[in-house]
């Protein structure tokens, strides 16, 4: 009796590692088939894009003779100079112009 037990009992483990082992494959696969979906979906917003630029920028897409435009280079020239008030409207000067003005004219 207690030597069927045992053996019943190593069944039901092999049958749990087998399941573990089965179950362990499929988490996998699952995940790297969401990888895969992930991959495919950044892939086809990808092909959008190219398509939606291409169409964009070239009149003459069907002709084999669209080439992409040169990639240009920025540089600094000079560098940022932070003033000290706000540079348009003048406010004062504007009055003072309307003021010389106004007393030309009266």
């Amino acid at each position: 009796m207690v030597a069927s037990i045992t053996r019943e009992y190593e069944v039901a483990k092999a049958t749990e590692k087998t399941m573990q082992l089965s179950l362990d494959k499929s988490k996998a696969e699952i995940q790297d088939m969401s990888r895969k979906e992930f991959q495919l979906a950044s892939l086809e917003r990808d092909v959008q894009t190219n398509r939606g630029s291409t169409t964009c920028s070239s009149p003459r897409q069907g002709d084999g003779r669209y080439r992409r435009s040169a990639v240009h280079v920025a540089r600094v020239v000079d560098p940022a100079i932070v003033t000290g008030g706000p540079v348009k409207p003048q406010k004062s000067r504007i009055i003072s112009i309307s003021l010389v003005i106004g007393l030309m004219l009266g």
